[in-house]
């Protein structure tokens, strides 16, 4: 999910680094991208390296910022349609909050099982 861009917490995290978003350490370079689930349970939680650091994560991190840089330019245009799933091979882990709005259920189920 961090590599097509659908989680970029970690991506954006390391673009806002290079651009010295945190102060104290401007100029930084970003190393692992690490994702870090804490559940408070027996593990107390686990350590994962999405994207390691050095080119790979510099060049993750470009990808995103321009990715989020791309879409902030689609949502400026008046004319765009805003679609209720913009993934839908994804629509199983995440259905999405608009989708009733658009009558998905609806238009994916109609008429299939008699056809």
């Amino acid at each position: 999910m961090v590599e097509t861009g659908f989680s970029p917490q970690l991506t954006l995290t390391a673009a806002i680094l290079m651009a010295g978003g945190f102060k104290g350490l401007e100029g930084a370079t970003p190393g692992d991208l690490t994702y870090l689930q804490v559940s408070g349970r027996k593990p107390a939680g686990r350590e994962e390296v999405r994207v390691q650091g050095g080119e790979a994560a510099t060049a993750a991190a470009v990808k995103a910022l321009d990715g989020l840089q791309r879409l902030v330019a689609a949502f400026r245009d008046p004319g765009r349609g805003y679609t209720s799933r913009t993934a839908p091979q994804f629509v199983h882990d995440y259905a999405g909050d608009y989708g009733h709005l658009a009558r998905v259920f609806e238009w994916s189920t109609s008429g299939e099982e008699d056809e």
